[in-house]
């Protein structure tokens, strides 16, 4: 029998190197069983997620066809500012004009000046919260605008009233509406007996009214 003892070692260092091999053999056997196992049949689902009971499948409420889901109106006018059949967006920050009768002799201690303005919610899967504030565009004196006062009301109840433009800077809350209900807003605006009475005549204010809402999920 020969043992590494009585080998030469020439021969010794040939078995080395067969031992060294053997192991890199297994190695790189071993190595291509890895792939082999790690190998597996692939499949795949693709599911289109959003609303088929009564849509085309999408998430969110667009139409597809640019109508708003969410839109708040209020009445038509004509150019003179007078309420005529139908609802208009009025959503340009330009404004509609809405005639206020008797604008143009409010005085002193005066009848309150008065509009109803109609307004809807034009929604069918939306109601609404309903705001109202006031902007300047462009009034000619600040003093006779600082002085007038407002109240805003509507059909359910809701009045806000002897409110300054200050106060009107932030809105103040009428009644939500139900998808596609219909209500009013009521402004009236008179101007009370001051110090300043006799610097105030031949004043005047330029104002806009903001109506505004935002949508409330339905249950």
């Amino acid at each position: 029998m020969t043992t590494t003892e009585t080998m030469s070692p020439e021969d010794r260092a040939a078995k080395r190197r067969d031992r060294r091999k053997a192991i890199l053999a297994w190695g790189s056997l071993a190595g291509v069983g890895a792939l082999i196992t790690a190998a597996a049949f692939l499949d795949n689902a693709y599911l289109n997620i959003g609303n088929y009971a009564s849509g085309d499948g999408g998430i969110g409420p667009g139409t597809g066809d640019g109508t708003k889901a969410y839109n708040l109106q209020v009445g038509a006018t004509d150019e003179k500012g007078e309420f005529i059949e139908g609802w208009q967006e009025a959503d340009d920050p330009a404004g509609v004009p809405v005639n206020l009768p008797g604008a143009d002799s409010i005085m002193p201690g005066g009848e309150p000046r008065t509009v109803t303005i109609p307004v809807r919610n034009d929604s069918a899967k939306f109601g609404s919260t309903l705001g109202v504030n006031l902007n300047d565009r462009g009034s000619q004196s600040q003093l006779f605008r600082d002085t007038l006062r407002f109240k805003i009301s509507d059909p359910d109840g809701r009045v806000h009233d002897n409110l300054s433009f200050t106060q009107l800077q932030k809105a103040v809350e009428l009644t939500e509406l139900a998808p596609y209900e219909e209500s009013s807003i009521t402004f009236d605006v008179w101007l009370p007996t001051s110090e300043n009475d006799n610097a105030l005549n031949g004043q005047s204010a330029r104002l806009q009214m903001q109506v505004s809402g935002s949508s409330i999920e339905q249950s």
